[in-house]
């Protein structure tokens, strides 16, 4: 794939997963809020320990 990328988006690769750890990190507890209507939950609270665990992986990929 580098030959399909420019430069600048190769430099902004490293950048994107920690961003999507980030942005699961807002929308689990978003969708707690709105009543667990976009994510599945099997039990109550389900989206508020995902959104702890992304957090978690957030300051673990920063380390």
């Amino acid at each position: 794939m580098r030959d399909s990328r420019s430069p600048q988006e190769r430099e902004l690769i490293p950048f994107a997963g920690p961003m999507m750890v980030y942005v699961m990190s807002l929308r689990f507890p978003a969708d707690f809020l709105r009543g667990d209507t976009y994510y599945h939950t099997k039990y109550p609270g389900r989206n508020l320990v995902r959104a702890r665990n992304q957090l978690q992986l957030l300051a673990q990929l920063a380390d």
